[in-house]
């Protein structure tokens, strides 16, 4: 292995979980060494995060108040929609909730300053009034 790769007749050679194993390890050692090119520093990334909510509607037309207002909020701090409403099957757990909304931000904390904001929680309040219920957590992805 040089420079961080991974021949093709090596990968050819090893069982499968091997050749993952060796991959990963490549494309860290070639992260941490900046590309096996010289001056080439390391950049940190930032990790995105995830808002994951799960909610139940119990008055549609207020609900829809707040949903009419999200979007924007959710643009100004970097977030993109990744899945709202549609299709789902619960795996485990209480069938209480049948909305589930996740959204990526480019980072944890602009996750979090998105959902502290006073511009969200003035449109939290339409559903916070009992229009819904919802669990929200943010989580910080790899």
């Amino acid at each position: 292995m040089r420079g961080g790769r991974v021949s093709p007749a090596t990968v050819a050679i090893l069982p499968l979980r091997e050749t993952a194993a060796v991959c990963c390890l490549a494309a860290i050692i070639e992260d941490i060494d900046g590309g096996g090119k010289p001056g080439r520093q390391r950049k940190e990334r930032p990790m995105p995060a995830y808002w994951v909510a799960r909610s139940r509607i119990n008055d549609p037309v207020e609900y829809k108040k707040y949903t009419d207002l999200v979007p924007d909020i959710i643009a100004k701090y970097g977030g993109k929609v990744l899945a709202r409403g549609g299709r789902y099957q619960i795996m485990e757990g209480p069938d209480k909730f049948h909305r589930f909304v996740v959204i990526e931000f480019p980072t944890f904390e602009q996750g979090v300053a998105c959902f502290t904001s006073p511009e969200y929680d003035r449109a939290a309040a339409f559903r916070r009034n009992g229009a819904g219920e919802v669990e929200t957590v943010i989580v910080e992805g790899i």
